[in-house]
């Protein structure tokens, strides 16, 4: 598949993100599923991997192994490459185009050339692995809708505020539940805080904190 080829590729299927992540994991688990389908029981030892030796976070989310036999491990921070001694990471950088798309990666696949795709929230990136290099699509017209619920990952927030350049007093407004209501207007978007009223199981009125940030394509 030449490069051309791919990036038609993702900007098809990069406008429906979600379907694509989806049929990335499927197809990952059904290789994972095939490729031992007839394997014979057999005596193993685990060993256990984490930050210490290496990993770019304890948070795994996909793994594949391809077909040199380099296991690719999929985390919130990244991706890792294992050869059985080793890792090597890739990360997500601001302003560098060498680099992830996003860091929370959902899916990893092989294709028919051996390069890993790799499907995050904010798109999809490819490692071509003759070159050494990553290719990302982020496609520009796609709205994005992120729910989060509750504040118990301060830290996730705080990544998202990044990716997406928000004022660092914005984050403040959406951790602190003693917020007003209100709209304040930025350059490149608004930033919305409400209040809404519900009775819970108990038939006790209850009010919870509400933050929108509106952009142009989230």
């Amino acid at each position: 598949m030449s490069l051309n080829h791919k990036q038609t590729v993702i900007r098809k299927v990069s406008k429906n993100i979600t379907a694509f992540i989806f049929l990335l994991t499927f197809l990952s688990s059904f290789s994972s599923y095939n490729s031992n389908l007839f394997c014979q029981e057999s005596n193993s030892r685990f060993y256990h991997l984490s930050i210490k030796d290496g990993l770019p976070d304890d948070g795994f989310t996909c793994v594949i192994q391809d077909h040199m036999g380099f296991i690719w491990v999929g985390t919130t921070n990244g991706i890792s490459k294992y050869d059985g001694y080793s890792f090597v990471n890739y990360y997500s950088k601001e302003n560098d185009s060498n680099s992830l798309i996003g860091r929370n990666v959902r899916c990893l696949m092989e294709d028919s050339d051996g390069d890993i795709w790799i499907g995050t929230y904010f798109g999809i990136s490819i490692l071509l692995r003759n070159e050494d290099r990553i290719i990302s699509y982020e496609h520009d017209n796609t709205t994005r809708w992120i729910n989060i619920n509750g504040l118990n990952h301060i830290d996730q927030i705080e990544k998202l505020g990044q990716h997406y350049k928000l004022h660092p007093l914005i984050i403040e407004d959406i951790s602190s539940t003693t917020q007003r209501p209100k709209v304040d207007e930025y350059e490149k978007y608004q930033f919305v805080v409400l209040k809404m009223l519900y009775f819970d199981e108990e038939q006790a009125l209850k009010i919870e904190h509400i933050s929108f940030v509106l952009g142009a394509n989230y």
